[in-house]
């Protein structure tokens, strides 16, 4: 029993943190911006990952619609991104789902999530932020489903350096950091003990992403 609570808390935090990380380390407004639409946010973003727990899942739904309908009282423009995660939440919990299909679900979700979060608070989407979202989901998504497809051994590292050739001319990486994030992949990818928590990968990336900018 411990071993399986352990095992949902390990799947449950990434998403809990991915939700929030990419837009407070890119956008300098949070010590700014310590408003209801933020508490909102950050409830939304707790019972999204509270669910994914499969524990006490109903109350963590109705902690996730009051908290979508407080966001709505106080950004109402945002209504069709609130139903997207209310939507997504519902397939999650409904539906059954093989491993990849649920986390690529749950990666769509939390890209959405994101953009919700950066659109509620700043009230557009800056495109180098969409960009941001996109360069740490894909990794995941190549770990996610490249390994599944049983395809020849080169077809992951030859996906990750057509990343990695991308994210340097999308000139949002360094050199440094596009090298971290394709070794992790490739190493994560080829563990097969670290595979249930794989989205914990986008974590890592953004983190590697925040250090090696903070350092110049």
């Amino acid at each position: 029993m411990i071993a399986i609570q352990k095992d949902r808390l390990l799947h449950s935090l990434p998403i809990l943190i991915q939700a929030i990380l990419l837009p407070l380390i890119t956008l300098n407004w949070l010590q700014d911006n310590m408003s209801g639409t933020i508490v909102w946010l950050l409830l939304m973003a707790l019972c999204i990952a509270g669910i994914q727990l499969d524990w006490f899942s109903v109350i963590w739904l109705i902690g996730l619609v009051v908290a979508s309908f407080g966001l709505f009282l106080s950004q109402p423009q945002v209504i069709w991104l609130i139903l997207a995660q209310l939507g997504m939440t519902l397939v999650l919990m409904s539906q059954t789902l093989s491993p990849a299909w649920r986390d690529t679900l749950t990666l769509l979700q939390l890209f959405f999530f994101q953009a919700l979060f950066v659109i509620a608070v700043v009230q557009i989407l800056p495109n180098t932020l969409l960009l941001d979202l996109l360069l740490m989901d894909i990794p995941l998504l190549l770990v996610i489903w490249i390994p599944s497809m049983k395809a020849t051994r080169w077809l992951l590292p030859f996906t990750l350096v057509i990343y990695a050739i991308g994210a340097y001319f999308s000139t949002r990486l360094t050199l440094l950091s596009i090298a971290g994030i394709v070794l992790i992949s490739w190493l994560w990818a080829h563990n097969k003990r670290l595979v249930p928590y794989r989205l914990w990968l986008p974590v890592i990336y953004g983190l590697l992403f925040w250090l090696v900018r903070l350092h110049g």
